[in-house]
């Protein structure tokens, strides 16, 4: 128990310090006050509806785990898997150290439903991977839109053409017996990333940007891919400094970039603060004393 603790503080400093790191370089680039009057000049009602719109593409992620498991054969009650979802947002963004959102989720749901924890550990990977999967789709997509980047269309076709096929075949070969869910699957997965993007133009219509906002959507979809890595704190750094180096190449402003960026960290920080209660004042869930203690079963 005592290294347990220790490896997961000496992984909680190192994304910190890796954290902390990238926002410098970050601010090598570009001027902090710079960044923060281009934040605080902008129109507050914009912000508000891309944090709805972000809580929105959260419950309709909610929503496509609970029928992924409820296909698995879970009895899980929409409330509960979205109480439950909520928690371990929280966890991710608040509690990057330990054993993280996903694995509270499984443990609960394993302990609750004494599902095995291969099938949940696919479940959730699958649940992930189509996550990321809509969001390359997203981004090859706005590449047929952004000739600055000299890339012949018919790339982005084949590349959406076999992830499609590449990943139906992982899905059908390591977890076929829920194989009927895979088109549900991929397509609330696809509108999770649509409305997040909907949410960063309204958060470069808050910054009052002007000009083409595709560029900047593209860019946010790949510093999304990035930040999929956990190597720093909530993605923070991470998605500002990927959206840095292409600033250059799809001739961005730095600025905007970045504070676009920020605004995104912050709403998506805010969206996660309710799952407070479940983690230190809900009698509904397992406390995390608890499930540090057991942490083996998730193995």
């Amino acid at each position: 128990m005592a290294n347990r603790k220790f490896l997961n503080t000496l992984k909680l400093a190192g994304k910190t310090a890796f954290t902390a790191l990238l926002v410098y370089l970050v601010f090598q680039k570009i001027d902090l006050d710079t960044v923060g009057r281009t934040i605080g000049h902008s129109k507050p009602l914009w912000l508000v509806l891309a944090f709805c719109l972000y809580a929105l593409s959260q419950a309709v992620s909610s929503w496509r785990l609970y029928g992924l498991l409820n296909v698995m054969g879970l009895p899980v009650k929409f409330g509960f898997n979205l109480r439950l979802y909520q928690l371990g947002m929280f966890y991710n963004v608040f509690l990057p150290g330990g054993i993280g959102g996903d694995g509270y989720k499984l443990y609960l749901l394993k302990k609750k439903f004494g599902t095995s924890t291969k099938t949940l550990l696919m479940g959730f990977l699958f649940d992930r991977a189509s996550g990321l999967w809509a969001i390359t789709i997203l981004a090859a997509a706005a590449v047929f839109f952004l000739p600055v980047l000299r890339i012949a269309a018919w790339w982005p076709v084949a590349y959406m053409v076999a992830a499609l096929v590449a990943f139906y075949f992982a899905w059908r070969l390591l977890f076929k017996k829920y194989l009927r869910y895979f088109t549900t699957a991929i397509s609330r997965a696809l509108l999770v990333q649509s409305i997040q993007c909907v949410a960063m133009v309204c958060i470069l219509n808050g910054l009052q940007l002007q000009g083409n906002y595709l560029p900047y959507i593209f860019s946010f979809l790949l510093s999304t891919i990035a930040t999929v890595l956990p190597v720093s704190v909530g993605g923070l750094g991470l998605r500002e400094y990927v959206m840095v180096q292409l600033s250059p190449i799809l001739l961005l402003d730095q600025t905007t970039a970045v504070s676009a960026s920020f605004c995104f960290y912050i709403i998506s920080t805010m969206a996660a603060l309710p799952g407070i209660w479940f983690v230190y004042r809900s009698k509904e869930f397992t406390s995390r004393a608890e499930i540090e203690k057991e942490k083996e079963l998730l193995v």
